[in-house]
């Protein structure tokens, strides 16, 4: 059995996968929802589940005109589709707390586990640590924990703040790992936040979770800010331009060096955010976590809670990325290479202070991310970006759903480039 902490890239979600990803997830709404709840929403849906769904889902992929057909239909695999569809119908009408259930640890991590020992891996091997501390709680990702990261990605998970987890991302993460390391980075860390989820905690507690796993990744650099990569997707994408306008404001941290967002939710209230035939997203939804997530907080005045709220080009180029302060350093774009900074001695990359934002046109949240593009750049911020025809999220997604190993990893091989490519 092969160690996992090696070049671990999984295939696609299989059908046995999605039979095993049921019988893991079966107990756990029993046990989490309860029997009676559970048995109740099942059988309130089970006509969607058998007959309106599929009915729905052959009708506009082989019945309509292919010119009727939502752009995302068009494209994808009947696979990719049909779970879409399924996925669609779920974010609209179950309850967050199902949702919940079906991201969580409980659930997400012996699955992982089962599509390792699948791949011939062992679970045991695998590279990751549980931190859990009085400030936060998070996953650790890193080939050599002992030894000091060349940079560290913090990564904030989506799920509109209600759902999800570090681990329901484990395998995207250890994908990202891999590339990183055919690249040439020796030891890159993942530090995945485990965020108190709303309702159970409101703003501002997520962004302070958030603020001390960004202390965290300092400690672990050497202090050095410019080693660090935030990113996250669809919230977690908002809770990352929370932080840099957090900490732009108080002023107490220097901003990160690299900036990464998968299909951010820019505005929680108000803003652009409506419905599409392709994306498995809905508004409405949207804006019922945005409440349970702001809470008692003033959304339309904070703009720190609701990033969309800050218009002023010069306060995103204050909390923006930045590049190292270079002294009398040395730069080479090499892993075994060392560059002293400051009169310290430490790793040889840093990031150069840029940002890059993903996101797809048949999104629901897609005007609000290119309104964001358009504002930092006119901060004069370094913003590469891609907007391309896919659905919400869909670097994370097409990682299970693409039918093989390019489409799969399209998305997280333009924003190693981008990495690479902003790394000296």
């Amino acid at each position: 059995m092969k160690p996992a902490h090696r070049a671990m890239i999984l295939t696609q979600i299989s059908y046995l996968d999605c039979l095993a990803f049921l019988l893991l997830l079966t107990p756990q709404l029993l046990f989490q929802i309860g029997v009676l709840r559970t048995i109740f929403w099942v059988l309130l849906n089970l006509p969607a589940i058998v007959i309106t769904i599929p009915i729905k889902f052959l009708h506009t992929r082989y019945i309509l005109p292919i010119h009727k057909r939502p752009p995302f239909t068009r494209h994808a695999t009947a696979f990719q589709d049909l779970v879409i569809s399924y996925v669609r119908y779920a974010f609209a009408n179950l309850p967050s707390s199902i949702g919940r259930t079906f991201f969580s640890r409980a659930v997400s991590r012996p699955f992982l586990y089962f599509r390792l020992l699948r791949h011939g891996y062992n679970p045991r091997t695998l590279p990751i640590t549980e931190l859990v501390r009085p400030d936060f709680n998070g996953l650790w990702i890193c080939p050599n924990p002992h030894k000091e990261p060349d940079i560290v990605i913090i990564y904030a998970h989506g799920g509109g703040f209600a759902m999800g987890s570090a681990w329901f991302y484990a395998e995207f993460l250890l994908a990202w790992l891999t590339l990183l390391r055919a690249r040439g980075i020796s030891n890159p860390a993942i530090l995945a936040v485990e965020y108190t989820l709303a309702p159970d905690g409101v703003y501002p507690t997520q962004v302070q979770e958030f603020s001390a796993a960004y202390k965290y990744a300092l400690l672990r650099t050497g202090g050095q800010p410019a080693r660090i990569c935030v990113s996250g997707d669809s919230a977690g994408a908002a809770l990352v331009l929370s932080l840099l306008l957090d900490i732009a404001r108080k002023r107490a941290m220097q901003p990160p060096g690299f900036v990464a967002l998968i299909s951010p939710w820019v505005a929680l209230e108000g803003g652009k955010n409506v419905n599409t035939a392709s994306d498995y997203l809905d508004a409405e939804t949207l804006k019922m976590y945005a409440g349970w997530y702001l809470g008692r907080s003033d959304g339309d005045a904070d703009d720190v809670a609701n990033p969309a709220r800050c218009k002023d080009p010069g306060r995103w180029a204050q909390a923006g990325p930045k590049a190292l302060e270079r002294t009398d350093c040395s730069f080479r774009k090499s892993g075994k290479e060392k560059a002293s900074v400051s009169g310290k001695t430490g790793t040889g990359w840093f990031f150069q202070g840029a940002w890059f934002i993903s996101y797809g046109t048949e999104e629901v949240l897609a005007d609000e991310a290119r309104d964001l593009v358009s504002l930092l750049r006119a901060a004069g911020e370094d913003v590469q970006c891609i907007e391309d025809g896919a659905i919400h999220a869909w670097p994370v997604a097409s990682l299970f759903l693409g039918e093989n190993r390019s489409t799969r990893l399209r998305g997280l091989q333009s924003i190693v480039k981008e990495m690479m490519d902003k790394l000296e």
